[in-house]
Parts: C-alpha cells; structure tokens; sequence
C-alpha cells in the first residue's frame, strides 16, 4: 500500500505540480534569494525525496539489490545504450554552440536555475549530484521497479517500466522548455533500460550526475565565451 502512495506522489502529483506551477516572471525573479540557495535547497529537496522512496524500501523488507545496489552487469545492449544517450547528449551540446543566438536566449530564460559563472557552479556541482543519485533512486530504482512489477508479464514489460517514470521524470523538468522535456524523456527511456539490462543503479547515477555537471560547465563557457 506505501508503494503505491510513493508511486502516486513521485509518478503523478509532483509532475502535475511541476506542469501547475507555470512560468517565473520578472517579479517573482527580483525576489529570489542567491542562487546558490536554490541549488542548495533543491539538493535538499532530492536528499528527502530519496530518503522517502528509501523509507518505503525498507519497510517492505525488499533487498537493496532489488532496487539496483548492486555492481551493473556490462553487456552489449547496455553499451549501446550508453553511447546512444553519449551521442544524443554530444548532439545537443553541438546543435546548442552552432546556435548561438537560440543558445544565448535559452540560457537568459533560464539564467534564474542554472549557474552563470564558476562562483555558481560549485553549488551547482552539489545539486548535480545530489540529482544525479537521488532522481535515479526515485524514478529509476523504485518507480522503474515498481513499473515493471505491475505491468502484466510481456515483450513490452521492460520497455513499458522504463518508459512511464520517464514520463513523469521529463514532466517534473517543464520548466526547462518544451524540447528540453522531450530530450529527457528520451534519456529517461534509456537510463530506464539501461537500469533493467544492468541491473544496477550505479551507471545510471554517474551518467546522470555527468550530464548534469557538463550541463552546467557548457552554459558557463559559453556565457563566458560570447563576453570575451
């Protein structure tokens, strides 16, 4: 009964939370407190929200292998798929630099929860990690486990589980733009099966705690660059 309230809250209350809470206007962005704030309190906020799914874990007696702590399976399938999200990832790093213009307008739009400068970006290293880990407990470990569980026996099971929390998962990001959702939700997919194929949750956690620190050097550098 717990996991399916931890589900309910992960996998469609916080989404819809997310979709609600609508754009940051100008008045809201004069009242914010230092970024640095916003990156420590939503690495508290991931640090609470793994701690939730870790509770609901625990008192159902499940072993922590189950939810991917264990060492990942290395196979062809997920090489492949980590090269696949590799090559997704490198091409909007590369569409983003020969676009400078939409790059430059993206990252303004955005400029209130990504680092700006090299001061920003070491708390921003923080929150990536705490990110990186805790999102792929929620909604790899648990919600893909849980997916996958309920969904009927069939060829599609393991595509089904890794697709649905990546749903979810793109969804809770709206605020990064339309395309951003869309690109999440692809690597949502494939993080997802690169989950069930390894196994483990530890490839997931550093390619996802890649992505992001990577994320925030790209914008830094090139802010820096269009300066110079």
């Amino acid at each position: 009964m717990f996991d399916h309230i931890v589900a309910i809250l992960f996998g469609i209350v916080f989404p819809v939370m997310a979709v609600s809470s609508g754009d940051v206007d100008d008045t809201i962005l004069e009242q914010l407190p230092p970024k640095k704030h916003l990156f420590y309190t939503n690495a508290l906020t991931l640090v609470i929200g793994a701690l939730i799914v870790i509770t609901s874990w625990n008192f159902a007696h499940r072993p922590w292998e189950d939810m991917g702590f264990r060492p990942p399976q290395i196979s062809t399938s997920v090489l492949i798929l980590i090269v696949t999200i590799l090559l997704i990832y490198g091409i909007d790093i590369f569409y983003g630099l020969m676009n400078s213009e939409s790059q430059k307008q993206k990252i303004k739009q955005l400029s209130y929860m990504i680092p700006m400068n090299w001061n920003e970006f070491k708390p921003f290293v923080l929150m990536s990690a705490a990110a990186g880990i805790c999102e792929e407990i929620i909604y790899r470990g648990f919600l893909v486990t849980y997916m996958y569980n309920i969904i009927p026996f069939s060829e599609y099971s393991g595509y089904l589980g890794a697709a649905i929390p990546a749903v979810s998962f793109a969804i809770s990001h709206i605020n990064q733009g339309f395309w951003s959702v869309i690109k999440i939700f692809l690597i949502g997919v494939l993080l997802g099966l690169i989950y069930l194929e390894s196994g483990s949750l530890w490839i997931v956690i550093c390619l996802h705690v890649a992505i992001d620190i990577i994320s925030g050097m790209v914008t830094v550098l090139s802010k820096n660059t269009w300066e110079d």
